[in-house]
């Protein structure tokens, strides 16, 4: 597996230059980045980026380590599954951007929210409209560049199960369809490491922090990552490896940029050396 940190757990104030030197500084071997206008973290690649802007990432990721994935932050605040048409296709367009960008960029991966289950939108609409969009609308461009669509469960109230998510998975069946196994997100409802016997072959991407298991569920449940209450290496990491995973392992606390500066990343970095026994 290759350590990968997401550009949300950096020390707020940093470029986007820096963040990848600190990564590279700090042990990872790719950094993960946002697409947004409006960033949620400081810095992210635009939707429309400029041929000088491209060729500027492409340098840090020459220079400092590779970009592992993207994530279009549009999926949240504006999902693929709204019911506003416009809306709707508003997100579509700028997903079927990101695609793009990925293959400007030279990156094989993009995280992917479904769709948002909330009063206005029911589960069985979100079921079969995000499985509509993604296979009409997103992969055939995924396939004229051979992106894989990575879909993560993140407190959006679907896909609340492993055997469900296998069972949705198995319904679109396609190699670029995969998932974003999140220790952390899929710990709100279940005990992390079923996930893995249920979508094992279908996973890309991971994304871990510390979790406490069993204690109720809010964001105090996160803690550091050699501080789970469980054995993470016997019940996570070696079950991965069980099933063939050996792709990124993304360092996911959001919360970090906000009080860990420098040395704090570079702990990090040493602490996910010991769950991987290196």
């Amino acid at each position: 597996m290759k350590k990968t940190i997401w550009q949300g757990c950096m020390p707020t104030g940093l470029s986007m230059e820096q963040r990848f030197e600190l990564a590279s500084r700090a042990g990872f071997e790719g950094i993960m980045l946002s697409v947004a206008d409006e960033p949620a973290v400081e810095v992210a690649i635009p939707y429309e980026p400029s041929a000088a802007q491209i060729k500027e990432l492409q340098g840090f990721a020459e220079k400092y380590v590779p970009i592992s994935d993207l994530w279009l932050e549009d999926h949240w605040p504006y999902p693929l599954t709204s019911n506003d048409k416009e809306l709707r296709q508003r997100t579509i367009q700028r997903t079927r951007r990101t695609i793009e960008i990925c293959a400007e960029l030279g990156v094989n991966s993009m995280l992917q929210v479904p769709g948002v289950v909330d009063r206005q939108h029911s589960y069985r609409t979100v079921w079969d409209r995000s499985q509509q969009v993604i296979r009409d609308d997103l992969l055939p461009l995924a396939e004229k560049y051979s992106v894989e669509l990575n879909i993560e469960t993140v407190w959006n109230k679907f896909l609340l199960s492993p055997i469900e998510f296998g069972s949705y998975l198995k319904e679109i069946d396609h190699p670029l369809v995969g998932a974003v196994y999140d220790v952390c997100n899929v710990a709100a409802v279940s005990y992390p490491w079923d996930w893995i016997e249920e979508i094992g072959p279908f996973i890309r991407q991971i994304h871990i922090s510390g979790v406490r298991v069993e204690e109720g569920y809010d964001m105090n449940s996160w803690v550091g990552l050699l501080e789970s209450n469980f054995d993470m290496r016997e019940k996570i990491m070696q079950p991965l490896r069980d099933v063939g995973f050996d792709g990124w392992l993304t360092l996911d606390r959001h919360f970090y940029g906000d009080n860990l500066r420098d040395e704090g990343i570079i702990a990090l970095s040493r602490e996910m050396d010991v769950l991987l026994g290196a």
